[in-house]
């Protein structure tokens, strides 16, 4: 039986610098690369009305609605929270007498982010970053602080550096005669868009990591980055936390370079980006829900939206076997969680109307784990940074079939 190694996989495996020649040594690194702008000349805006909606209003959504609008389209922007920039959103929170801004969490931009670079500098809004000597990562239990200064070493130096300088390395958890624990670092350093995705792509990251795993590699940098950066290990793909890591610890020599933000994201980011929108003549609404999308020939020709809250159209939830409190009777979708007190005829939404994140039930009632929105049995708010109670939908047919499988039928809120 014959196999082919790739350079960077012979890297990862032996972990030796000087395999690589000098492109790869310990002085030496290549440099970024960088964009060049076609020559190609197309008009730049529209010479007749077009009107667009684009749902979602992160980073991606904001910049989309910006180039569009700019180029003098009709741009109606729809976002489901009520603040604007998804995983770069903020908020005001009270605490005592005073008023703090919020943010999502872990954040920052590399300098490789060319695109968002240009943008910030056409509307003026450059001088809203700041370079970074350092930046920390804090926990909860456990660890210490991890404090990330830039790399100027290429692999493999880089990812020595990040052991010699990390406070937990012995608690990296990482057995060098694991063969699974080698795989981790030749899935991550060998990284191929379409071979990696298709071992990994269907396997979620929760999943993965029950298996042999480095534990404390897995708390310290895999946990914080992705769901700070990309998704919740219960719906992040192994594929998809396997690129992240390659391009940054691995594939790319300013991986751990940083740019922050001045004041909260919101200001430096967020509020430039719809200004520049509101200015071009956009519309731009928060906590909507779209409620339909109407197609013809394969193509998407109009949606429904409701703003404030749900107003579903009739759908069915399953029982949710992995949850349970006295009283409670949880329920489920394709995506979202409700629960149903005993004698109830109404359901109640699980999903915080301020950043989407599941509550979970307490002795008050139900709390959000990620904001701290408090919200009392039936659904009514009690404290923020959520303005509004849980979604409440009445039932208006309960079946069993089977011995397993209870449901539910919703139907539109009056």
């Amino acid at each position: 039986m014959s196999f082919k190694v790739s350079r960077r996989g012979l890297l990862s495996g032996l972990g030796l610098a000087t395999a690589a020649g000098l492109a790869y040594s310990r002085f030496h690194k290549p440099l970024p690369s960088t964009y060049d702008r076609e020559d190609l000349v197309l008009p730049f805006r529209l010479t007749k009305p077009c009107s667009v909606v684009v749902v979602g209003g992160g980073l991606a959504g904001l910049s989309c609605a910006y180039e569009l609008s700019r180029r003098g389209i009709e741009v109606t922007l729809l976002e489901k929270a009520p603040q604007l920039g998804g995983k770069i959103a903020s908020w005001t929170v009270q605490v005592g007498e005073e008023q703090f801004q919020m943010e999502h969490g872990f954040h920052g931009f590399f300098p490789q982010y060319y695109n968002l670079r240009s943008v910030m500098a056409e509307l003026n809004a450059s001088t809203n970053f700041r370079s970074l000597h350092f930046y920390a990562v804090m926990y909860r239990e456990r660890y210490a602080p991890e404090v990330f200064r830039p790399s100027r070493s290429a692999f493999p130096w880089n990812i020595v550096d990040l052991a010699l300088a990390s406070p937990n390395s012995l608690k990296w958890g990482l057995n060098l005669t694991s063969p699974a624990h080698w795989q981790v670092f030749r899935e991550i350093a060998g990284f191929h868009p379409q071979k990696s995705y298709d071992r990994l792509d269907h396997v979620l990251v929760s999943d993965w990591v029950q298996s042999d795993f480095p534990k404390g590699l897995f708390d310290l940098y895999f946990l914080p980055f992705a769901k700070s950066s990309l998704n919740a290990p219960d719906r992040l793909s192994s594929a998809e936390l396997m690129q992240f890591f390659h391009f940054y610890f691995f594939g790319n020599p300013e991986g751990l370079a940083f740019n922050g933000t001045k004041q909260d994201m919101g200001r430096c980011v967020v509020d430039p980006l719809a200004e520049a929108i509101r200015n071009q003549g956009g519309k731009i609404f928060t906590d909507v829900t779209i409620d339909r999308l109407h197609w013809q020939e394969g193509k998407i020709t109009g949606l429904n939206y409701t703003i404030g809250g749900q107003n579903l159209a009739s759908v069915w939830l399953e029982a949710d076997p992995d949850r349970s409190s006295p009283g409670l009777a949880y329920y489920r979708d394709r995506q979202n969680s409700y629960v149903l007190p005993t004698a109830a005829d109404q359901v109640l939404s699980l999903t915080c109307p301020h950043q989407g994140c599941t509550v979970q039930a307490n002795s008050e009632g139900f709390l959000c784990p990620c904001h701290g929105a408090r919200f009392d049995r039936s659904g009514k708010l009690l404290r923020g940074p959520a303005t509004r109670d849980l979604d409440r939908l009445p039932v208006v047919e309960k079946t069993t079939i089977g011995y397993w499988l209870k449901q539910i039928l919703l139907c539109p809120r009056a």
